[in-house]
């Protein structure tokens, strides 16, 4: 989640749900993914919140980090 993505000298503070949704007519299997957190980065703490669905758990788990760690990367480097 946005753990990951975040150097392990930074708290934070998130909550993560998920959910299995109902096949689809196409007998799909939907997941909902989220995790949304205050990242309190020194003087810059901000918030941030990913929400995802998709049919393939592992990579919106992927997701998830990425965005954290490309958010993380850049409140760093202002």
């Amino acid at each position: 989640g946005l753990a990951a993505g975040i150097s392990k000298d930074v708290r934070i503070a998130h909550k993560h749900g998920s959910a299995i949704l109902p096949a689809s007519e196409s007998n799909t299997t939907w997941f909902e993914l989220h995790d949304c957190g205050y990242i309190y980065y020194p003087e810059r703490t901000y918030h941030l919140c990913v929400m995802t669905r998709g049919d393939k758990e592992t990579e919106m788990t992927q997701l998830i980090q990425n965005i954290s760690q490309t958010v993380y990367e850049d409140v760093k480097n202002r």
